[in-house]
């Protein structure tokens, strides 16, 4: 207690203090807002070399799918289990219901992970917006912690960002 005051004046000095300021409730829905609007402007640049392009004939697996030329292709940046947990159907269902049987467009830069997928940001043909950052901010990938591309990354993590407040995923 402090001296020179009462019980009941010391109680509604801390209950007073742990109330958060009106303008501090504003100031994090304006930064929310411009993080978003950053990942916004970001996306026209999340776009990096094409790889390649094709039709999507099957789905792998939450993050993996194959071209109806037969190259296997893996979502650059995001990981489809957390914890040890396995791939859920949903997930795969989900990547399904976004890209199977449309033609897509592969960028980034060109590479293929031990497994010989070839690895980039996977767009629907005439969407400016990843595939994955779709499926990250709807809650069925995360986000890995290297991404190559700096501006996917601040897409990816915004949209993680925004999953994670709406609790899903």
């Amino acid at each position: 207690m402090i001296p020179g005051q009462d019980r009941d004046t010391q109680h509604m000095t801390t209950e007073r203090s742990l109330r958060p300021h009106p303008f501090s409730l504003l100031a994090g829905i304006g930064m929310c807002a411009l993080a978003a609007t950053q990942a916004h402007t970001q996306e026209a640049r999340c776009a990096g070399e094409v790889i390649t392009q094709g039709r999507v004939s099957s789905i792998i697996d939450g993050r993996s799918l194959t071209l109806q030329d037969g190259r296997m292709v893996r979502l650059a940046g995001v990981e489809d289990t957390v914890s040890g947990v396995s791939v859920k159907t949903a997930q795969q269902a989900a990547l399904e219901a976004l890209v199977g049987d449309r033609d897509v467009v592969l960028r980034g830069n060109p590479k293929t992970d031990r497994y010989g997928r070839l690895v980039g940001f996977v767009f629907i043909s005439g969407q400016d917006q990843p595939v994955q950052a779709k499926l990250v901010e709807a809650g069925h990938l995360a986000v890995t912690a290297p991404v190559d591309d700096s501006a996917c990354a601040v897409v990816l993590r915004a949209r993680e960002f925004q999953a994670r407040q709406a609790k899903r995923g």
